[in-house]
């Protein structure tokens, strides 16, 4: 099985398990969108009525990229002028294109029509760390919302751990799209790591700890069978910065194209790097994103 095979079967998988229906059959099935007849992809470029499959004034990248997507799609592809990221949004949500690279503001008015399903990661950036905000189990507050407040009316004594300088600086963007103030995080204590962040928090050191998910799993997992290190601790929020743009879709797109179509970026930095660099330039890599990456947290 080849690469982009494999990593559509993950794909497939996971939104399956992601997916709300109990059951394969009778009219759920019946519902399910077909797969993609065509790939009408949305440019960023001088608008036209048209889209076109192929021209000679199109760099050879391009080219080649349509031919993949055709080759592994096996659908016609076609490449659709519009003018600008809003353009392409609305384009999407009206069925006019199946893709497209959009940003967050041309994202927000048509966001219960399509949802991003993959980013570029920039070659000199890190990951989109998760960032999970817990407080004591006995605490009032409920959600981020509560601490946001607190924030706000400069009232919050925020714990962080510093054991990774890449994925604090994650966790900080993370909290301030969050809705927390820039003086809470300024003023934030910093600990060693997962385990003395919390331990301070349950000194009373602080109302809330911030860090990273990975580490926090890492922390609570224990290392013994029954061992419950936040036991006492309960997990108010967990989010993480969005990105700048990312490819759409309609958010009714059959799994399987949504599958293919993420199997076969995915994979492009490994098997086609002259399209990858065109398509991403600058990129590391090309990867999954979830529905609301494009979002801001709720406040």
């Amino acid at each position: 099985m080849t690469i982009p095979r494999i990593l559509a079967a993950l794909a497939l998988f996971a939104l399956a398990a992601c997916s709300s229906d109990k059951s394969e059959s009778g009219p759920a099935a019946a519902k399910r969108p077909a797969p993609l007849t065509q790939l009408r992809i949305g440019m960023d470029a001088a608008a036209s009525d048209e889209c076109t499959e192929d021209s000679a004034s199109w760099p050879e990248a391009q080219r080649r990229y349509a031919r993949h997507l055709q080759k592994r799609m096996e659908v016609p592809v076609s490449f659709c002028p519009l003018a600008g990221p809003q353009a392409i949004a609305t384009a999407i949500a009206d069925g006019k294109v199946e893709i497209g690279l959009i940003d967050g503001p041309a994202f927000l008015p048509v966001k219960d029509r399509i949802r991003p399903i993959l980013a570029v990661r920039p070659d000199t950036g890190p990951g989109r760390a998760i960032t999970v905000v817990v407080v004591p189990s006995k605490a009032a507050d409920r959600s981020l919302a509560d601490l946001v407040q607190k924030s706000r009316a400069g009232k919050l004594a925020l714990i962080l751990s510093s054991e990774n300088a890449e994925v604090l600086g994650a966790v900080r963007r993370g909290l301030t799209v969050g809705g927390i103030a820039p003086d809470s995080l300024a003023k934030a204590r910093l600990e060693a790591n997962a385990k003395s962040a919390a331990d301070a928090l349950r000194s009373g050191d602080g109302d809330a700890v911030g860090v990273g998910a990975a580490e926090w799993y890492r922390y609570c997992r224990g290392v013994k069978k029954d061992d419950r290190p936040c036991g006492d601790l309960r997990e108010v929020w967990r989010g993480r910065e969005p990105v700048a743009q990312a490819w759409a879709v309609r958010r009714d797109i059959s799994p399987e194209s949504w599958a293919r179509l993420v199997g076969i970026h995915v994979a492009l930095f490994q098997e086609e790097p002259v399209i990858a660099r065109w398509l991403a330039p600058g990129a590391r890599e090309i990867t999954p994103v979830e529905a609301s990456a494009l979002e801001t947290a709720s406040k």
